[in-house]
């Protein structure tokens, strides 16, 4: 997933991205919510809405979401998913 920091992942490198991203989902999975970690610089600083969360929120991994709703694991997913099926490269903009 390294790959994505620069803006662009080759085709090729799209099936262990996959895999990449099936274990961290997994490894967060594991995790409580409330393991989050929102400044990596200042551990002692929680996330703006406190320690309130959704109710359907039971692992760390649920706590990605995108700004509409979506689970950010499966956003992300489906788009290598399409790139590796068009055999074209992912950019992020």
């Amino acid at each position: 997933m390294k790959g994505l920091f620069p803006g662009r992942l080759p085709a090729d490198a799209i099936p262990v991205a996959l895999a990449e991203l099936r274990s961290i989902r997994q490894e967060f999975a594991r995790l409580q919510p409330d393991a989050l970690v929102w400044d990596y610089e200042d551990r002692t600083k929680g996330p703006p809405w406190g320690k309130q969360r959704a109710g359907y929120i039971t692992t760390l991994a649920e706590n990605f979401v995108t700004s509409d709703g979506k689970d950010l694991f499966e956003v992300i997913k489906a788009a290598l998913e399409t790139a590796a099926s068009r055999n074209c490269d992912v950019e992020i903009k």
